[in-house]
């Protein structure tokens, strides 16, 4: 692989670190609203019961985007790292 080839992955890898950050940010968002309107609420259970399972839902992606974000993350140092010591050598 190229040094241009390398900068150009490390680019786009950083630019996705970028999106998923923002996309954790936003779930995070996403989930504490739906947690305020459900302290507000006064409806039925099955009003309760949807946002209950849809709160399960946005945390379940929030942690899956948050682990997504961790591993690219360490990839990423990885490779960094790793692009160091052949410079080295």
């Amino acid at each position: 692989m190229t040094k241009e080839e390398r900068v150009e992955a490390a680019e786009a890898t950083v630019e996705t670190t970028e999106t998923m950050e923002e996309n954790a940010a936003e779930l995070t968002e996403e989930v504490e609203e739906t947690s305020v309107e459900d302290g507000e609420m006064n409806g039925s259970s099955e009003d309760t019961n949807a946002n209950t399972a849809e709160n399960e839902n946005l945390a379940q992606e929030l942690e899956e985007s948050k682990d997504r974000l961790l591993r690219l993350h360490a990839e990423f140092d990885n490779y960094r790292k790793r692009t160091q010591r052949e410079k080295e050598d």
